[in-house]
């Protein structure tokens, strides 16, 4: 799962806070249609963990969104094959002036 984040602003941001859905029991197809999160990625900055649940905020992970377009990428244990609606990111910028402008994958 992935979305394209573009930075226009000309300044380096911090990202406050990454939340993200996804069909966490039958995203993919198989055996086992489970989806377990298990990293991050933007920017060349990442996170590792196991989250099991259909939505998380990813915790500790507060990367700089460099100026120009970047890519956030969520990994889990097996491919990610069934959409079902639900996903869903959204980073909350944490510089002054940015906060009450979330990116979100909505809209």
């Amino acid at each position: 799962m992935q979305m394209t984040i573009f930075n226009n602003t000309g300044h380096f941001l911090t990202a406050a806070q990454i939340y993200v859905e996804w069909n966490h029991d039958t995203g993919h197809d198989g055996s086992d249609p489970t989806l377990r999160l298990q990293q991050a990625s933007l920017a060349g900055q990442s996170w590792t963990g196991d989250v099991f649940a259909p939505s998380a905020f990813v915790t500790p992970f507060y990367p700089i969104i460099p100026p120009g377009e970047s890519l956030v990428q969520f990994f889990y244990h097996q491919d990610y094959d069934r959409l079902d609606g639900t996903e869903r990111i959204i980073i909350t910028i944490g510089n002054p002036g940015c906060v009450n402008y979330p990116v979100d994958s909505s809209r």
